[in-house]
């Protein structure tokens, strides 16, 4: 949900819709908006765009009140002008998804789409506002930082920036904290902190997740092989648990295998650091603990294939797990 409180820079001169005039170029932004009815010219970056008070009112509650104000308003041709501080580029848009609401702008600058947000966040035109959202939320996968950051300044705090902050977890946690981002330059630190927080919680839930496992049914060969030569035990790798988490159906301790508990430990201390995105099918991470499995004559030969098609299940299970973390975000800290 659009939240309307405005921020303490959304407004001041360091408001990225701040724009000088526009050229030969930018007046043609104004082509598609030539209406022999206008009642209203919105002129912006030196572009003038003609446009309908009924519409814009129906939108937006603050070009109502603009509309209704009284004073002396430039005119043209007895039609007056409002002009405002924003690009000629973001009106454009802004009206183009007004009145050609059938087909979308696609935007593929993230900038275009953080001055269109603000804008419309600043004339209260919520449900444009949701539109372009989607859009923002598509690329979060992509640029979480970024996303967050945008959806964060635009007041879509409950739906994008927790989409943007579930894709950091694809990120390592040591190149989240390292890797230059510019946009978090404007954080407050306190909510960088919550995401390292956020980010922490989930790499310990997801690490949790490989001592308390669901075994899928307990056909694994590592449950199964009875050889004494590759006998491990689940206390070894993960001393605050017990082998009662892999009870057969039997009630009865399986006897699990020392180089499958070398890989699950190892997988776990992968998902500490990135709890969401690794890459289950890594081969060569695979092909390490499957060659250990090789020095046992009954793991070796299925040992690839069966840690393939546990990680499927075992995957769903972490990010069923994770989705349960909470992300704790105050919005009025947010920005320096």
């Amino acid at each position: 949900m659009l939240n309307r409180e405005p921020y303490r820079r959304l407004f001041t001169g360091d408001n990225p819709n701040n724009d000088v005039p526009g050229n030969d170029e930018s007046q043609n932004l104004a082509d598609n908006f030539q209406f022999d009815d206008a009642d209203i010219i919105i002129r912006a970056g030196g572009v003038d765009f003609q446009a309908h008070k009924f519409i814009l009112s129906h939108v937006s509650p603050i070009f109502k009140d603009m509309f209704s104000l009284p004073g002396n308003q430039t005119s043209q041709k007895g039609v007056p002008i409002i002009e405002l501080v924003e690009s000629a580029q973001v009106i454009h848009d802004l009206l183009s998804m007004l009145y050609h609401s059938v087909n979308d702008p696609d935007f593929n600058n993230l900038n275009d789409i953080h001055r269109l947000l603000l804008a419309l966040r600043k004339y209260d035109v919520e449900k444009i506002c949701m539109r372009v959202a989607k859009q923002l939320e598509a690329k979060a996968a992509e640029s979480p930082g970024r996303v967050f950051y945008i959806a964060m300044s635009s007041g879509l705090v409950d739906d994008v920036a927790r989409t943007a902050a579930w894709h950091m977890l694809s990120q390592n946690i040591f190149d989240l904290a390292t890797t230059h981002v510019p946009e978090y330059n404007q954080f407050h630190v306190g909510t960088f902190q919550q995401l390292l927080r956020y980010h922490v919680k989930c790499g310990d839930v997801a690490k949790e997740q490989c001592s308390n496992l669901r075994p899928q049914g307990l056909d694994w060969i590592w449950l199964q092989c009875r050889t004494s030569d590759c006998k491990g035990s689940f206390s070894d790798r993960f001393p605050d648990t017990s082998d009662d988490r892999l009870l057969s159906s039997r009630n009865q301790h399986p006897s699990v295998k020392r180089w499958w508990l070398d890989y699950i430990s190892a997988l776990g201390e992968r998902l500490k650091v990135q709890p969401l995105g690794i890459d289950y099918s890594d081969e060569g991470f695979l092909k390490k603990y499957a060659d250990g499995a090789s020095k046992c004559s009954i793991c070796g030969p299925p040992a690839m294939y069966q840690l393939t098609k546990f990680n499927e299940g075992f995957e769903k299970q972490v990010r069923a797990a994770i989705e349960n973390v909470p992300l704790e975000l105050d919005e009025d800290d947010f920005l320096l």
